[in-house]
C-alpha cells in the first residue's frame, strides 16, 4: 500500500526517499543517488546503480542485487 502511495505522490511532487530495501526502492524509483558515509557515490537508474561495482563493493555486498 506505501509503494502505491508513494507513485501516485511522484506523479505531481518530487520525493526523497531514504530506504535501505534494495527491492522495495528497485521497485519505486526511476533514478537513485546512491550515498556511502554522507557522501554521493554515485547516480543512476536502478539498472545503472545495480552493476555499479563500487557500489556492490562499498555499500550493497555482491549478493544484494540476486532478484
Amino acid at each position: 500500500m506505501i509503494l502505491k502511495l508513494i507513485q501516485k505522490l511522484s506523479e505531481s511532487i518530487t520525493v526523497v526517499l531514504i530506504e535501505h530495501s534494495i527491492e522495495f526502492v528497485v521497485r519505486l524509483c526511476e533514478r537513485l543517488t546512491v550515498l556511502n558515509q554522507g557522501r554521493v557515490l554515485t547516480e543512476g537508474t536502478p539498472e545503472e546503480i545495480s552493476k555499479n561495482a563500487e557500489v556492490r563493493r562499498v555499500y550493497l555486498g555482491e549478493e544484494a542485487w540476486n532478484f
